[in-house]
């Protein structure tokens, strides 16, 4: 897979940032773990979200393949959401 830099604009108390984190696209990630998992992509969208992911995790590829229940999908949010309001993201290879 090719690994790019996602670059994100974000606001932090009032001020504009520029962070960068190592990502690949939902897409690429939903394939991805599709064929690690052996199971059809119906399947997977039957029973799992992609959310953004910030763990910090240096595997981590900035998404999560979440179970799809509300208490999952809350959980996600509260501990590895991104932390900061996306105004942009740019992808550059």
């Amino acid at each position: 897979m090719n690994m790019r830099k996602k670059w994100f604009i974000g606001n932090l108390k009032g001020k504009l940032v520029l962070c960068c984190s190592k990502s690949i696209s939902k897409a690429e990630f939903e394939l991805g773990y599709i064929s690690r998992s052996g199971i059809t992509p119906e399947v997977y969208h039957k029973n799992f979200v992609t959310l953004p992911c910030e763990c910090g995790a240096d595997v981590c590829e900035g998404w999560a393949a979440i179970h799809n229940t509300q208490e999952m999908i809350d959980l996600q949010n509260e501990l590895y959401a991104p932390k900061l309001p996306l105004l942009k993201s740019i992808l550059i290879n």
